[in-house]
Formats: structure tokens, sequence, C-alpha cells
């Protein structure tokens, strides 16, 4: 059973929330009431093998969480906005690259687009060889708790929060490296406005890989927006916190007003067309 949580109305739209490895959606609150207040409706999730849903700890795969998009996109009836972080991130790439008539744009934080540097080369290659074979088995994700924030308070609260655990299986570690070797290759496939947003001192996804598929991408509304020191989870962040979340807020207003701007062009167009021409009256 995957667990889902909706908030708030859908004045300016929608926004799909997709959490990172190990978490769970409800560390998100913060960002969440602000995108309500500023007239968004957010649906959240937590992956399979995660948080409140149910499942093996760790054990899912980017595609399983595309698919759940999906059912989310089929329920609401309209186009959201994406906001993923870490393997969440990834996850809106790839759905941005895959499914690029069904969004809106996308917005991803310290998205995983390069292998930390923290993570052994053989273990990329032993996830890709058992993969299929031992799909289930689930090690450590590795994850140094003291590598997510500057903030030592927000460090505390990780490692206590009963929700978040650092498993990963065998399944779920092939589908991301995998994933994030397409995300790369599948970059001219992005057709919808992105924001990437990085941390300058990410251990956990480096900020090269986001650097690399910012100039891979073709669509022209894109933005690669860096905050110097900030470690993985910059919404954490001592000196970069207030900004990433007033970034995200204010990017997916910019775009949620600008596409009203145009539909308001287009129905004025069509009504236009659509109205009888008037001969002039002759004199006399």
């Amino acid at each position: 059973m995957v667990y889902t949580a909706k908030f708030g109305e859908p004045m300016l739209g929608w926004v799909v929330l997709v959490h990172g490895l190990g978490e769970h959606s409800g560390r998100y609150r913060q960002l969440i009431a602000m995108l309500n207040e500023a007239g968004f409706a957010v649906y959240t999730f937590d992956w399979p093998g995660h948080g409140r849903s149910g499942g093996k700890r760790g054990h899912t795969s980017v595609e399983e969480a595309l698919e759940i998009i999906d059912e989310i996109i089929d329920e609401i009836g309209g186009r959201p906005f994406l906001f993923g972080h870490s393997l969440g991130g990834l996850a809106v790439i790839r759905y941005a690259e895959t499914r690029p008539n069904r969004i809106r744009g996308v917005i991803a934080s310290s998205p995983a687009l390069a292998k930390s540097p923290k993570t052994p080369g053989f273990l990329v290659t032993l996830a890709k060889l058992l993969g299929d074979v031992l799909s289930s088995i689930t090690i450590s994700n590795g994850l140094d708790p003291e590598l997510l924030s500057r903030c030592p308070a927000a460090v505390v609260a990780y490692i206590n929060d009963p929700l978040v655990h650092d498993r990963i299986s065998f399944k779920l570690g092939k589908s991301i490296f995998v994933n994030m070797e397409k995300a790369h290759e599948e970059a001219d496939k992005v057709t919808v406005p992105v924001l990437l947003v990085v941390g300058t001192g990410d251990q956990i996804t480096p900020p090269e890989g986001s650097r690399r598929l910012f100039e891979r991408l073709t669509v022209r509304d894109k933005t690669l927006t860096e905050f110097e020191g900030a470690y993985h989870e910059i919404f954490d962040d001592p000196e970069w916190g207030d900004e990433f979340h007033m970034l995200v807020v204010e990017w997916l207003k910019a775009h949620a007003e600008n596409e009203k701007r145009k539909e308001l062009l287009i129905t004025m167009e069509q009504g236009l067309q659509r109205s009888p021409a008037h001969p002039k009256k002759e004199a006399g």
C-alpha cells in the first residue's frame, strides 16, 4: 500500500512532491505550507518501502515511482508541476524526459545525477549485476547523516526520525544507476521548464551531475541555481534554507501565472477567429 496525502487548494495548480532515498514526505512540511499559502495544492507520496508506505524497506525502483506519479496525475485530472529531492529529483527528471506532455514543469533539488564520491565503483557494478537476480536483497545505503546539512539540529532530527531508514535493495540500486545514465542521454527529450537547485558542498549527489545535465538540456526555459557551501539538504541549511524555499515558491508562481497569461491570449485569439465579420453599410 502506497501512502499518499493531499494538502491545500489548487488555485494555481498542483505540485506533486517526490522525496529522496530512505526518507519520507513528512519531512517537507515547511515547503508544503508555503506552497499552500501561495495557492498551490500539494500531492505527496512515500515511495514503496519508505515512510508510511508498505513493502520491504528500501525495495522499490525509479520505474515504480514514475507509475505512481502517473496514477496521481490521472486522479487530479490535470498537468501538475513536479518537485523532487535527491532520488526524487532523478525521478522527476526522468518523468520529464519520458512523459513531458503530462506536466507543466520540474524542480529538481540536489538530484541524483552523479555518483557520490563516497560510493565505491564496485558497488555500482554489483548493483547492475544483481539487480535482477537478487533484486530484493537489501544493504545499507552508506549515507552519512553528517553530510546532509550544515545545521546540527537538522542532522539530529534526521537520525532520530523513526520513519527514516538506511536500506537499499539491489533492484533500486540498479534502477538508480541505469536511470542516472539515461537522464543525461535523453536530456533533449525535456520540453517543459526546468529548475535545478544544488549546493556546492554536496557530497551525496555532487553538483557536477546537475551541471552536466544543464548543459545537455535543449529546452530554452532552464535554470541552474547553486547555493555556495550548502550541503545536500539545502532546505535545512542555516544560511540558505529560507532563500531555497522562496526560490521554489517564486519559480512556481511565475511559471503558473505565465501559463495563465498564455492561456488567456489563446482564448482571446480563438474568440476573435470565431467572431462573424460585420460588413460596413453603404451610405445612401
